[in-house]
């Protein structure tokens, strides 16, 4: 599945819109942890780990793998420049919107679910998710909000900047 559906685009795309330098030595481990008895799953990225826990009985390897790209995602937003860091804070901090510091909050898992539960499901499934992203309201609301926006950066190969950020609190 993973050959079919080339997942080191989607690797290469978030590279680039994060504005991420992965060094090539360090690789991305992806650990599956089959689980009884469970519906739904879970996941979580930490260094440069991927960690799922998914039932035995799970079938739905585009979900799974949106999901697992979705926590790369976090890796490749974790390892930006300090210098970018500190601009997105700038920006963030600079923008007169009451909603600025929560729209900061936010920022991590909204990115990360637009493109790993929306840009890499609609590659794989060639449509938009239907259903929510995020088992979280909000965030959610968010990352399906400004999904026409990270698949426009994503188009013209662009890094996250000022316009973004400021289009993004807006």
């Amino acid at each position: 599945y993973v050959e079919s559906v080339n997942l080191s685009q989607y690797f290469d795309m978030g590279l680039t819109f994060y504005g991420t330098v992965w060094d090539s030595s360090v690789p991305i481990d992806i650990a599956i942890i089959p689980t009884l008895g469970k519906e739904g799953f879970t996941a979580t990225a930490f260094f440069n780990n991927a960690v799922s826990e998914v039932p035995l009985s799970f079938k739905q390897n585009d979900i799974l793998f949106c999901v697992l790209m979705h926590e790369i995602y976090h890796l490749l937003y974790d390892g930006q420049s300090l210098k970018l860091k500190q601009e997105i804070e700038k920006w963030v901090n600079d923008n007169l919107s009451k909603n600025s510091q929560y729209a900061y909050l936010l920022l991590d898992e909204a990115l990360a679910t637009a493109l790993g539960n929306g840009y890499v499901f609609e590659g794989f499934n060639k449509e938009t998710d239907k259903d929510d992203w995020y088992n979280v309201k909000y965030i959610n609301l968010m990352a399906q909000k400004i999904y026409p926006l990270v698949k426009e950066y994503i188009k013209n190969k662009k890094t996250i900047d000022q316009n973004f950020i400021e289009q993004y609190i807006k």
